[in-house]
């Protein structure tokens, strides 16, 4: 699969700038452990882009804003595609995000490092 990172950034929203001060918090590096907006070529030859990627662990981290992410079927379609590539998609609504960061937080560090740190492939629903 053909991947890599945007190669113009947009400017990220506030729940993308939020998400990414809980990434570094955690002591993740843009660049070295993730890419924003990342552009991931699927086998099918589809492509999405990613809000957050960490293409060592294959995890994908999206902030579904309320006005972009009404349409829940479409996100789960996009989901069932990724995951035929093995891809761990994390989705955090624009309400977890801006509330419950403490929350995010956990269920982030429980996911990315235990597969930083080597667990086998697994699918989480959140």
């Amino acid at each position: 699969m053909l991947s890599c990172p945007s190669p113009q950034l947009r400017r990220p929203t506030s729940i993308e700038q939020r998400m990414n001060l809980f990434l570094t918090e955690l002591g993740f590096l843009e660049g070295r452990d993730f890419f924003r907006e990342f552009n991931f070529r699927l086998s099918n030859g589809g492509t999405r882009v990613f809000d957050f990627f960490f293409p060592k662990q294959k995890i994908a981290v999206e902030c579904d804003g309320t006005y972009w992410h009404r349409n829940k079927w479409r996100d789960f379609f996009k989901d069932v595609q990724t995951n035929w590539d093995e891809i761990t998609v994390l989705r955090f609504s624009e309400d977890e995000i801006e509330r419950s960061g403490t929350k995010v937080m956990e269920e982030l560090k429980s996911v990315l490092f235990s597969r930083r740190f080597g667990a086998g492939f697994q699918r989480v629903s959140l």
